[in-house]
């Protein structure tokens, strides 16, 4: 079965600005967000499952990030695993950009300003090694403690237009 990932705004995000399209992102680039929040690849570390399977809203994954600069949003870098490291297929991903809507005691999405499906392209996928990340399925609710070994950066290069 084939999967599409639905994505607010990854919580390991990077936005890139201004730089050459990249291979990937790494720590020292630059990035047009407040800071690149980089995944926690330790025992510690967790990874919450956010394919959009589950058509509960708590199954999307979202952060919140604020851009130091205006401009055009050339790239969006973040990073995913699977659980038990078994890797499925991804058609695409859907991205989207809301407002910030502060007027509960949380931050929250408010109105959608921008969204775009970007076809999955492997080519611009990263493997890395893990040390035992756990894994978290909010829909069911399972938890399981060092689930897996390896967790990949996805770079998405956006079209100007």
């Amino acid at each position: 079965m084939r999967k599409s990932i639905v994505l607010l705004a990854a919580m390991a995000l990077v936005v890139a600005w201004a730089v050459p399209a990249a291979a990937f992102w790494e720590e020292g680039m630059d990035f047009k967000m407040h800071y690149p929040q980089l995944p926690d690849a330790t025992p510690t570390g967790w990874d919450v499952l956010s394919s959009g399977l589950c058509e509960a809203p708590v199954c999307r994954v979202a952060d919140d990030f604020q851009c130091t600069e205006t401009g055009w949003v050339k790239d969006i870098h973040f990073w995913g695993s699977w659980k038990d490291d078994m890797v499925g297929v991804i058609d695409h991903f859907r991205l989207e950009i809301y407002t910030n809507d502060a007027s509960g005691p949380f931050s929250q999405p408010g109105q959608m300003i921008w969204w775009y499906d970007w076809p999955f392209d492997p080519a611009h996928v990263i493997p890395f090694q893990a040390a035992g990340e756990g894994w978290w399925d909010p829909c069911t609710p399972e938890v399981i403690p060092d689930n897996h070994g390896l967790y990949y950066q996805y770079n998405i290069y956006l079209p100007q237009a």
